[in-house]
């Protein structure tokens, strides 16, 4: 399901993503084969993030996304500390997240569904509102 917003976020991922393996060209040096693997997969998992229309693949999808990124980070980062800095990139990302995977709970638990279309004609509560806005940023 795609609309307006998604639309845009998509073309915006297949703009940039052959952008960033031509930037990267040079840099790596090593096991080019596993970066751009990594690389390719998480540009389909985040074309799945933006095209999905249910919120808890949202999130799963969402979650995905740090598979790629941390295999990126900890096998090509560029100082010492990068196994370090990937694991803490993980953590920080993960637990942050789990506050989402709360509101998603709720909202399914709320509603009864977690599809954005039926989402659109439940009315919640404006403060009700803002905690979920929160939860998931």
């Amino acid at each position: 399901g795609i609309d307006g917003i998604s639309l845009f976020f998509i073309l915006l991922t297949t703009f940039l993503f052959p952008i960033c393996i031509l930037s990267s060209y040079n840099y790596i040096k090593f096991n080019f084969k596993f970066f751009y693997i990594n690389f390719l997969i998480m540009e389909s998992i985040l074309l799945l993030v933006f095209s999905c229309l249910d919120i808890v693949f949202f999130y799963v999808f969402f979650e995905s996304v740090l598979i790629p990124m941390y295999l990126i980070l900890g096998f090509f980062g560029s100082r010492e500390r990068k196994i370090l800095a990937s694991y803490m990139f993980f953590i920080y990302t993960f637990v942050g997240s789990v506050l989402m995977l709360l509101a998603i709970l709720f909202i399914f638990y709320y509603t009864g569904t977690t599809n954005y279309i039926v989402l659109l004609t439940c009315n919640f509560d404006p403060f009700l509102q803002k905690l979920l806005w929160i939860a998931f940023f």
